[in-house]
């Protein structure tokens, strides 16, 4: 199984638990809600600091547990992208005035959504299937990912142990925040 970032900027993933299974577009991974992961050690480049999108393919296996999309956190300066117990998005992402987010509603259940996650100063977005979810005014300023130097990790977060149930593909993270119309587009 091939997890080398496309761009070639970072490492390989390292892989446990997780299995091989069909993906939106290819193969892609499942993550069995008890311990799949996936780990990308610290780079320079995510570290990030003005604009970030985080986009991926995300088919869950909605149960009412906390599972984790996308993590990268170190109790200073966190990422977290998660589901709650009532299967919405919880998203946390630190600058000057950080706190957790909870939108009114989540992904499908047991089908592909594309999810995307964007932070341009000082607005907060996540799109479902091309379609903004919800928008969420910052505090503003620089994104506290510019000093964590934490692994990131998918389907899971150090902190709390929570685990992704479900299937992701084509994961991708940027330090620009990606336009309506590019999102769209990517859908």
């Amino acid at each position: 199984d091939d997890f080398d970032n496309s761009t070639g900027t970072l490492g390989v993933a390292t892989d446990s638990f997780t299995t091989n299974t069909a993906g939106k577009i290819g193969d892609g991974r499942a993550f069995n809600g008890l311990s799949g992961r996936l780990q990308v050690p610290d780079y320079a480049s995510l570290q990030i600091a003005n604009e970030l999108t985080i986009s991926l393919w995300a088919n869950p296996n909605l149960d009412q547990q906390w599972r984790t999309l996308v993590s990268k956190m170190d109790g200073l300066a966190d990422l977290y992208w998660a589901l709650d117990t009532s299967d919405r998005f919880v998203v946390q992402v630190d600058y000057p005035q950080a706190a957790d987010w909870t939108l009114a509603s989540g992904p499908a259940d047991s089908v592909w959504n594309h999810l995307v996650l964007t932070y341009k100063d000082p607005e907060l977005k996540v799109w479902k299937d091309g379609s903004i979810v919800q928008t969420q005014t910052t505090g503003g300023g620089t994104l506290g990912l510019a000093d964590n130097t934490s692994p990131l990790y998918f389907g899971y977060n150090t902190t709390w142990g929570e685990y992704f149930k479900g299937s992701q593909d084509e994961i991708r993270i940027s330090d620009v925040a990606r336009s309506g119309g590019w999102i769209t587009t990517e859908y």
